[in-house]
């Protein structure tokens, strides 16, 4: 689930690994490679029916304050407000505060679904309907 793709509180799906890496030096792109890493996969990064899910619940969210100031293009209000957002949809199906923090915490992904239109960044966080059993 959200093991770093849109963890909201000190703890997502937590786990011990072993891994094996293969690494390639690509000589003099030292400079270029400074921005930050970038890699290939050969497969799904994850599995279809969890990285886009048939069924699933959404909120979005724009860097507007809670006093009604837009705070353009600021990035971090916008998936906060996302995820308060959510929190209080999946209040509404049932959840109580808590609990609907900690299933966004496990389960959400955040995606940046705007910021061609400025300063009006616009920020999804979903979950696929198929972790619930109740």
């Amino acid at each position: 689930f959200a093991q770093g793709d849109g963890e909201v509180c000190v703890t997502a799906v937590e786990m011990g690994a072993t891994t094996v890496v293969k690494f390639r030096v690509i000589r003099g792109a030292g400079p270029t490679l400074a921005r930050g890493p970038r890699f290939r996969h050969g497969d799904y990064f994850a599995p279809p029916e969890w990285s886009a899910p048939r069924r699933f619940l959404a909120a979005t969210g724009m860097p507007i304050r809670e006093d009604g100031v837009n705070e353009g293009e600021n990035l971090t209000l916008a998936c906060r407000n996302a995820l308060l957002n959510l929190i209080d949809l999946l209040q509404e199906r049932g959840w109580t505060r808590e609990q609907a923090y900690v299933i966004s915490s496990v389960a959400a992904d955040l995606r940046i679904s705007n910021v061609v239109d400025v300063p009006n960044y616009v920020v999804s966080a979903l979950i696929p309907e198929g972790i619930f059993s109740r």
